[in-house]
């Protein structure tokens, strides 16, 4: 445990003191934030964020195979994973940058999450087999690859979908990652351990510079990063869930953006509008609207992420027969949610 805390010590200082530096590369890069039609902030705010959350994260992790301890061990054993992990997020981080500094074609992007996915995936992140409550696993077979890669992409992209507001993707990541790394028994996912101990403290320490008034944004280069490495390490945690429901106490851990995602999704083919296409009708501009200003609005989104964490971890403690109930009431927390804010309307304004 205590490597873990260094990790997540370093990781913040690393981050808190990082950031400002980015803000001034990108400024330099002229990947600035304008204020927009879609956008909630009124004034230019730098991005590439995502630079200093990438290297908070994995500075620190070199230095873990010096410290000769059990952990540094399992590292060592796993370095082909450890190895195809880092270089699929820098693949995620360099076309995030890049479409910091220049927008970038979505269909570019999609292709390369996809090689990243596809990486990981024969790396020895996949997804073979679905445990259902009452019911014997179920094996994937054939469709572990595209499952696996769903997932990843899915969740790489539900990060970034959520990341409208300050302090938005950074303090959601963290609550996830706490979740995900809880849910699991640290001497049996030492990667995930490893990994979500970096993301708090890098996500943390990047909020002391990115919650309300920000002074700069993560930018696709942070949240598709923070998206594809949740997504990444809470495949192995799953598989050793102390409950075996696979990607249950992930899924209930990142409830929160993969419902704003898939509303939006709903919303834009009942409106018969492209999926890819943008609007401001997500969960934060809802608060927003609300009266709520960007602070309490972030913070009704850490409430929210909070419950769901909660969730996923009564699923990954608790008997396996208990799931459904786990799972109604966490479906009936987001419908309550979602009307309550009038998220459920889908006609056109």
């Amino acid at each position: 445990m205590k490597t873990y805390t260094a990790m997540l010590i370093a990781a913040f200082v690393a981050a808190a003191v990082l950031t400002p530096l980015a803000g001034l590369l990108a400024t330099k890069l002229g990947a600035v934030d304008q204020p927009g039609e879609r956008k909630v902030h009124k004034t230019p705010i730098p991005r590439l964020g995502g630079l200093a959350i990438f290297v908070a994260v994995f500075i620190p992790i070199l230095f873990v195979p010096f410290l000769g301890n059990r952990i540094s061990d399992v590292l060592s054993a796993g370095f082909h994973q450890v190895l195809g992990l880092s270089g699929a997020c820098f693949g995620i981080l360099l076309i995030g940058a890049l479409d910091d500094v220049k927008p970038q074609k979505p269909l570019v992007k999609l292709i390369v999450e996809l090689f990243a996915a596809t990486a990981v995936y024969y790396c020895g992140f996949g997804i073979h087999t679905i445990a259902v409550p009452f019911h014997s696993p179920i094996a994937l077979g054939w469709m572990a690859a595209p499952v696996t890669i769903l997932w990843l992409v899915g969740i790489t992209n539900a990060i970034n979908l959520i990341d409208g507001i300050d302090g938005a993707a950074a303090g959601i990541s963290a609550i996830a990652a706490f979740a995900i790394a809880l849910g699991t028994d640290p001497a049996g996912s030492t990667l995930a351990w490893l990994f979500a101990s970096g993301i708090i403290g890098a996500t943390l320490g990047f909020l002391l510079h990115n919650f309300s008034p920000a002074k700069i944004f993560m930018g696709d280069s942070g949240a598709l990063f923070l998206g594809f490495l949740l997504a990444s390490i809470s495949i192995p945690s799953a598989q050793k869930s102390t409950i075996a429901i696979t990607l249950a106490v992930p899924v209930a851990a990142l409830a929160l953006p993969i419902v704003d995602t898939g509303m939006a999704i709903l919303r834009r083919i009942i409106r018969r509008k492209p999926i890819m296409s943008g609007d401001n009708h997500h969960i934060h501009h809802k608060l927003l609207l609300s009266g709520m200003d960007h602070a309490s609005a972030a913070l009704a989104l850490y409430g929210i992420s909070a419950v769901s964490a909660l969730a996923a971890l009564a699923l990954a403690y608790s008997e396996r027969a208990n799931a459904p109930f786990v799972g109604a009431f966490l479906a009936l927390f987001f419908i309550v949610i979602l009307w309550k804010i009038g998220a459920l309307e889908f006609r056109e304004n």
